[in-house]
């Protein structure tokens, strides 16, 4: 499956393109649901939506709002019609939820919304930034930063003055059915970031024309790191088999479909069973190495014949959000990042 890249400059660029694709057919449903694939028609979770005349959304699919693709907890299975039902108060609407969101205002002005994940701080979500990689609009960019945050940068170069970058923090806002429905579940641990009120997380620009670009409003300061102190004599030990490690993970990494959910799954899945010689048990709802202590993941870095060290590679390629970028500072980012996730997963570093 193709990825497709978009590089809209107007909204009647969107809507044209929109105009363009004719539905997917699918069995059972003819072209009622009206999807319209970004590209590759394989990859149909991935389409533009028309929300109005004046509004349209790029979707990932699997996210509130998606009454199609739906994000989990909004659908459930009915045993008595043997189908998924959607629970609608869960849903919420496309345009508070979806990854890029065009819109066309009375006065003619044009915006462009972008938007993280909803979740957690701490989550992440590979497949959220991949899409907004690939189709935030001419004239900005998205990319993660080397302490996992996210942003999105007009001007261009960074050496430019009409550079800037702006934080784009996490959606923590939930249609108010998801909300009551933890809540009378007893809530969640994992789930106290949720909120009902809008967050103001998605970044909103206005398009100047040309691929220039006035920040709007959204976003949020970029969140302060703990202090961390390299264990350097620590690390310096493993220094050549971190180097070499690196190299063969990012070699791989060009030809493995690391950003496949399926793929991925696999990758979890051996991990799982192949921890079991050694006496380990992953629980299911644990992403395998993230269950796993440092010392472990020392031992596959330091032996190149280890039977997860490939496991390994994928799960640190994820994490670090790789991409097959030419651009130089994509390249340099991706080295801070992959030299975070070395520190953090070894445990190379001490906070305080």
């Amino acid at each position: 499956m193709a990825l497709t890249y978009s590089r809209f400059t107007s909204f009647k660029m969107v809507k044209d393109h929109y105009e363009s694709i004719k539905p997917v057919k699918e069995r059972g449903h003819g072209t009622t649901r009206n999807i319209r694939p970004m590209g590759d028609r394989n990859r149909k979770w991935e389409r533009i939506v028309k929300i109005s005349n004046n509004c349209y959304a790029l979707s990932d699919g699997y996210h509130y709002g998606d009454e199609i693709f739906s994000e989990w907890g909004v659908t459930e299975w009915d045993s008595n019609t043997k189908t998924y039902i959607i629970h609608k108060d869960r849903l919420g609407k496309m345009e508070n939820y979806a990854p890029v969101v065009w819109r066309k205002h009375k006065d003619g002005t044009e915006t462009v919304q972008l938007r993280n994940m909803t979740g957690s701080s701490s989550g992440y979500s590979i497949g959220r930034y991949d899409f907004l990689r690939r189709h935030t609009p001419f004239g900005l960019s998205f990319w993660t930063g080397n302490n996992a945050n996210q942003f999105v940068s007009t001007g261009g170069n960074p050496n430019q003055a009409s550079y800037k970058e702006f934080y784009l923090p996490k959606c923590k806002t939930v249609p108010r059915g998801t909300y009551k429905y933890y809540q009378e579940r007893g809530g969640n641990q994992y789930r106290t970031w949720m909120q009902i009120k809008d967050c103001k997380s998605a970044l909103v620009f206005k398009n100047e024309g040309n691929g220039a670009w006035t920040y709007v409003g959204g976003g949020g300061d970029t969140p302060r790191q703990p202090s961390q102190t390299v264990k350097k004599e620590l690390k310096a030990r493993y220094k050549d088999r971190i180097d070499a490690f690196k190299e063969w993970a990012v070699t791989m990494g060009a030809m493995l479909p690391i950003h496949d959910y399926e793929y991925a799954r696999q990758i979890i899945q051996e991990v799982t069973e192949l921890v079991k010689e050694d006496g380990i048990e992953i629980p299911t709802y644990y992403n395998g190495f993230h269950f796993l202590d440092a010392k472990y993941k020392r031992r596959i870095i330091s032996n190149p014949q280890h039977p997860m060290r490939l496991h390994l590679a994928v799960h640190a390629l994820r994490d670090i959000d790789f991409n097959k970028s030419a651009d130089p500072l994509e390249i340099k980012r991706m080295k801070q990042r992959f030299n975070t996730w070395i520190n953090k997963n070894l445990d190379f570093v001490k906070k305080g």
